[in-house]
């Protein structure tokens, strides 16, 4: 949650690059020295490769400028870096409404402005690219920005004239002899967590090293190093004041771009940098003749962001929360999405073991400010309590209606019989609806608790005639404002409004004896020559003949089954299977739904379906599988782990939705097409 009072800042967490030093398509990022603004964000840049190999080929790389936290903008302008003789290609904007252009028709290529809509939040605000020519001379050229200005969607400044400077490094690959170098497989950490890195050692010709010396220097007040979670094989390690010194002798070792791996806690946030300052290697056959031969290094420094530390928070079910809290924020949380229909009690706090204070604003919200370490909240709270009133002119004879209603508790209340009387519900009002959804048997009504949210008004009346005319039935709220009296002698003819997904049957009894009722196609049902008190029951039965069963996927050992509910429902009203709410599906033009079991027939899957209200949750089909708010390779891993069989069912990491969104190309099943259409449709 954001400062309640001011611009919405955002921590950005987790990777946003892999960066696997020597791999072909990798690249190790590495920051500049940026100048902050006055909310205290950076800027900096990271291209898609830092190194590129010198060609007779043209090439061309990626600048990525990132401010350190998510930020709201309208505006962004500034002049590109372009080093002869790299050219530029393409800018563009970040997020998902940037628009670049040059700043004016007469501006030099290198002045660009981009207008993002309605001050989008972001953290990427442009991508540079750049062309290498073919011929380019090895050596190191500065790319970047300078100038770089920023306004709010109501055009006030937020920054002036940052700068941000990348090193791009064109390199020659006829080295003779040993090359090391390091790198990470994310540049961004929180404090507290524990980052590798890697030292890659290879050589031009050689297949193997036995003798190793490395000497690798990191800063002690951003790091401290980890040995025990370190992996150095047989090689021993000195750790002095931000120095390590690896020694390593023995059995051959393969090439690799980790062969040895350094674990390093982080210990604050900020930046850290870790260094190759040397590095040297020999064989078995050469020790006994010379020392150890000089790696040329490459990627020599790596750059880490460090945010602040994450402590985890165990929230009490009833409210709802972000799992961890940032060292130092403010952590916010919240009652639970039915929280209007309860009273919650004293709300209590741990932080790191010790109570704390707990602020509480009026729209149900809560507060715990400067966070230190673990989290756990508790608390209470009881159902709410709403008046209920009975008007009408009956309201005196009800005796066994209470005066109040619980929320989530059915509500029940007896109409009176007596002979030359005829009783009916004229309505019930909840809140400010009227409630149709009660039912009644054998003169009890009652109300669903879940539909008691708010106060109660019920109408009742009551009136002389020769005889009296009540619906029962769990159908019965489709009659809703019937006539309660009918004439002797004539047809009494009742009219229901059916809801869209149900079928309805209507029955008769006239003084207690079955009595034909006759359907005249348009909602109305007749009964001839009344003669004594009739009761139709309305009964009302989910149809279900649009269920269909189709295999979606084979796990280990049982299968994932495709439930599709073909059925047109009222508004604000959906199926659900088993009790859950299904998901409407753009793909299959149908509700959907997915159960794990060994088989499952047409048959079964429809006695499962029912109907309840709200509104059906649309499955996403843009390729964000794991719903992290991001498409990315990830999402084509996750698909893979599905059709590979890696989860064995549905769990709550791994959800019904997320399987649904899976099927990328909507032919009813996940299988490999799904996720390559995941690949291609990130590199389009």
């Amino acid at each position: 949650m954001s400062d309640r009072y001011g611009i919405k800042w955002h921590k950005k967490l987790g990777a946003l690059f892999l960066c696997l030093l020597l791999c072909a398509g990798m690249c190790t990022p590495v920051f500049a020295d940026n100048e902050n603004n006055a909310q205290g964000i950076t800027f900096y840049g990271k291209l898609d490769q830092s190194t590129v190999t010198a060609s007779g080929e043209d090439q061309t790389v990626t600048l990525h400028i990132f401010a350190s936290e998510e930020i709201s903008v309208g505006t962004v302008q500034f002049v590109v870096t372009i080093p002869d003789p790299l050219t530029l290609v393409s800018v563009t904007g970040g997020g998902t409404s940037g628009q670049a252009r040059k700043q004016n028709e007469n501006a030099d290529d290198a002045n660009w402005s981009i207008e993002y809509a309605d001050g989008e939040a972001l953290t990427e605000i442009a991508a540079i690219t750049y062309l290498v020519p073919g011929g380019t001379a090895a050596g190191t050229y500065a790319v970047g920005i300078t100038e770089l200005e920023l306004a709010d969607e109501d055009y006030n400044g937020i920054e002036s004239s940052a700068t941000v400077t990348q090193t791009l490094i064109v390199q020659n690959l006829s080295v003779e002899g040993y090359t090391a170098g390091l790198s990470v497989l994310s540049d961004e950490i929180s404090a507290g967590e524990t980052v590798s890195v890697n030292v890659a050692v290879n050589h031009s010709s050689e297949t193997s090293f036995a003798a190793a010396e490395i000497a690798v220097e990191y800063d002690p007040a951003a790091f401290s190093f980890c040995q025990q979670a370190s992996a150095l094989g047989t090689a021993s390690v000195r750790d002095v004041a931000g120095t390590l010194t690896l020694e390593d002798y023995g059995q051959n070792k393969n090439f690799g771009n980790s062969v040895y791996v350094l674990a390093f806690e982080a210990l604050s946030a900020g930046t850290g940098t870790v260094t190759l300052q040397s590095a040297a290697f020999i064989n078995k056959e050469g020790a006994a003749k010379n020392d150890l031969a000089p790696a040329e290094i490459r990627s020599r420094t790596v750059t880490l962001q460090i945010s602040k530390r994450n402590y985890p928070v165990t929230l009490d079910e009833i409210f709802t929360g972000p799992a961890n809290a940032v060292e130092g924020e403010t952590y916010y949380f919240a009652q639970a999405t039915d929280g209007v229909h309860y009273d919650y009690g004293e709300v209590a706090a741990t932080v790191d073991g010790n109570a704390t204070d707990v602020q509480e604003y009026d729209d149900g919200s809560y507060a715990i400010s400067d966070v230190a370490g673990p989290v756990v909240i508790s608390g209470s709270r009881t159902p709410k309590r709403y008046s209920v009133t009975l008007t009408g002119n009956a309201a005196s004879e009800i005796a066994d209606a209470p005066d109040t209603a619980v929320y989530h508790t059915d509500y029940s209340f007896t109409l009176p019989s007596m002979e030359g009387w005829i009783y009916c519900v004229e309505s019930i009002v909840i809140g400010d609806a009227e409630c149709t959804t009660y039912t009644a048997e054998n003169g009890t009504y009652t109300i669903p608790g879940t539909e008691i949210c708010g106060d109660v008004v019920i109408s009742v009346a009551k009136e002389a005639t020769q005889t009296g005319v009540t619906v029962e039935g769990n159908g019965a709220g489709a009659a809703a404002g019937y006539n309660p009296v009918a004439e002797l002698g004539q047809d009494y003819t009742l009219t229901i409004a059916p809801e869209k997904g149900y079928s309805y049957t209507v029955s008769a009894t006239m003084a207690g004896e079955p009595v034909p009722v006759t359907d005249l196609g348009d909602n109305t049902y007749t009964v001839e020559n009344v003669s004594g008190a009739l009761v139709f029951t309305v009964s009302r039965t989910l149809m279900v003949e649009g269920v269909s069963v189709s295999r979606y996927l084979n796990l280990d050992g049982t299968a994932l089954w495709l439930i599709k509910n073909n059925v047109e429902l009222e508004d604000g009203r959906i199926p659900t299977y088993e009790g859950e709410p299904m998901f409407w599906s753009d793909q299959y033009q149908t509700y959907c739904f997915l159960a794990v079991t060994q088989t499952l027939s047409q048959e079964e899957a429809a006695a499962r379906v029912d109907v309840t209200d709200g509104t059906a949750v649309a499955v996403d089909y843009g390729m964000d599988v794991n719903k992290s708010g991001r498409a990315d390779a990830s999402d084509a891993q996750l698909t893979y782990n599905m059709y590979n069989a890696q989860y064995s069912g549905i769990t709550a990491e791994v959800t019904v939705e997320k399987y649904l969104r899976a099927d990328v190309n909507g032919d009813g099943e996940i299988n490999v097409n799904d996720s390559v259409a995941i690949v291609n449709g990130l590199l389009a």
